[in-house]
């Protein structure tokens, strides 16, 4: 199965302004986390992939449970501040659809 490619005008946009959505998008509740994490019971020996991770903003916050945590991220400079802003996570080129 081919990669399904991000639409030109997202790439693009994203890519450029990853900076910016860093800055201005706001984090997740960590009292939302924290019941995600509860009740998908991420912890020491669980996997959680982050998929369209982003800048890394759950990423961040699903580190602290001890599960695995694996991201995966289409646009190239999205990935770029994600893994400078969440070293030691791997980061992926990925799309929703081409995933099994």
């Amino acid at each position: 199965m081919a990669p399904v490619p991000v639409h030109d005008v997202a790439a693009r946009g994203f890519g450029a302004g990853a900076d910016a959505y860093e800055r201005a998008r706001p984090s997740y509740p960590p009292d939302a986390v924290g019941w995600l994490a509860e009740h998908l019971r991420l912890r020491p020996g669980a996997t959680v992939l982050d998929l369209a991770a982003g800048t890394g903003k759950l990423t961040r916050l699903l580190v602290p449970t001890g599960a695995r945590v694996l991201a995966a991220e289409p646009v190239e400079g999205m990935r770029r501040a994600l893994a400078a802003g969440v070293p030691g996570v791997p980061a992926v080129a990925a799309v929703a659809e081409a995933l099994p």
